[in-house]
């Protein structure tokens, strides 16, 4: 008679089990066809980069040629980072009455240099001046 032999379960680290919760509440909350979202594709290739890509698709569920091909693309830019994605950006907007400080430095092709500090001008002003600069005949 055979004996039984116990039930290994393989040991998860806290980072992957982390992701793989947080994959599974996506999935439960998700429309059907929805995409992966990016947040969740970079947590798993920072995974990826610290064990083996085939261990975590398995482990997360994922497609392991998709997390390879992410993979491989994270190495050849050099960065995971969520920086990646378009943000958003605030744009002020532009006040013509607003005076500021700044230093304007020209070097033409010859090496002639020519450094110019306005105080106190308009944005206007600065436009102005930089119009006339790189309008200005050599």
């Amino acid at each position: 008679m055979r004996s039984k032999l116990p039930t290994v379960t393989p040991t998860v680290c806290a980072d992957i089990e982390q992701v793989r919760h947080r994959l599974q509440e996506w999935r439960r909350s998700r429309r059907h066809g929805a995409r992966i979202p990016e947040d969740l594709w970079i947590a798993a290739v920072q995974l990826a980069k610290k064990y083996r890509p085939a261990r975590i698709a398995h482990t997360l569920g994922l497609d392991y040629n998709g997390l390879k091909q992410r993979l491989r693309t994270a190495k050849q830019h050099g960065t995971t980072e969520q920086a990646t994605q378009p943000g958003f950006i605030e744009l002020l907007p532009f006040a013509p009455t607003s005076h500021c400080e700044c230093t304007i430095a020209i070097e033409d092709r010859r090496g002639a240099k020519m450094k110019l500090e306005l105080k106190g001008a308009s944005a206007l002003d600065v436009a102005a001046v930089s119009r006339a600069l790189w309008s200005a005949e050599r």
